[in-house]
């Protein structure tokens, strides 16, 4: 347990004042996370981690995917949320079926990725546990309730090849399916599933699951600077239009509250130093996406 000292900014002031911070390890099966304490709230150390259910807890996966985990709001407290039985016997079997296959052994994924959804009454996940008995390792999405209580299948990689949870919003799950790169939407509450042809890959979806930012994709290649937005509601994909010349899309970024912008860096294309090995002057885009047209 340490004590620090962060800053906080209030964007309409633009006030900035000092918060109280405390450090917290808590042991999530094998794995020890740490979480920092703020006004008596805890955060993943990777903020990227922290995402929260309708109480608050924070749902985390873990190193060896053995399991989900809850960690109260205040950091004091977890608890798995998946059963686990068969996971040992599964586990086993998997062991002893990739005997000498080398660089081909499959790992068993029983949670992986969750997302809560629905208000945060539950959770979305990727799981390869319905597959990979089949020699197969491709990864399904599941839900199940924050009590651990009806687990099942939303997404079935039976049906729609391995899927990659882009994101959730209000009780839709959104995910990327390898099969004509499609964006696969699923209901957590009635089951019903669309299946939205894009050849894209989708990047990430707004808050209020309106829209998805996504790269074009041509022979299996991701187009660095084909950029699009897909308005879900009304089916329509629109160009994004007046990327600076020279730069391309680099890594997920973040949305407004409203969804109607979308920030994220930008990498200079031709303009790499050689003896350093990385990209630089790194740009920030603001992308208008009701417009598609970068601000």
């Amino acid at each position: 347990m340490g004590s620090k000292v962060a800053y906080s900014l209030d964007a309409q002031s633009m006030s900035v004042k000092a918060v109280p911070v405390t450090e917290h390890a808590l042991n999530l099966g094998q794995d020890k996370m740490q979480f920092v304490i703020v006004n008596g709230h805890a955060f993943a150390e990777n903020l990227e981690k922290t995402k929260r259910t309708e109480t608050g807890e924070i749902v985390m996966d873990v190193s060896d995917y053995s399991n989900l985990w809850l960690v109260s709001d205040d950091g004091t407290r977890a608890r798995p949320l998946l059963d686990s039985a068969g996971y040992e016997a599964l586990k086993k079997r998997i062991a002893q079926d990739n005997l000498n296959k080398g660089e081909d052994k499959l790992f068993l994924v029983w949670g992986y990725n969750p997302h809560p959804v629905n208000g945060g009454k539950q959770i979305a996940y990727s799981s390869n546990k319905n597959l990979i008995p089949l020699d197969k390792d491709d990864y399904s999405v599941y839900v199940v309730n924050t009590d651990g209580t009806n687990e099942r299948i939303l997404l079935d990689a039976q049906k729609y090849g391995g899927l990659r949870i882009v994101g959730t919003a209000n009780e839709m799950v959104m995910a990327h399916s390898p099969k004509n790169h499609s964006l696969i939407v699923g209901n957590v509450v009635t089951g019903a599933t669309k299946d939205l042809l894009i050849e894209g890959w989708p990047e990430a979806v707004s808050p209020d699951g309106t829209y998805v930012f996504f790269r074009k994709m041509e022979d299996n290649y991701i187009k660095q600077n084909d950029l699009w937005i897909l308005n879900l509601k009304t089916g329509v994909e629109s160009k994004v239009t007046g990327m600076p010349q020279g730069y391309f899309y680099n890594a997920p970024g973040e949305w407004s509250p409203d969804g109607t912008r979308y920030a994220f860096y930008a990498n200079g294309q031709n303009n790499v130093n050689d003896k350093k090995m990385y990209r630089d002057n790194n740009l920030l885009v603001l992308v208008d996406t009701v417009a598609s047209h970068v601000k």
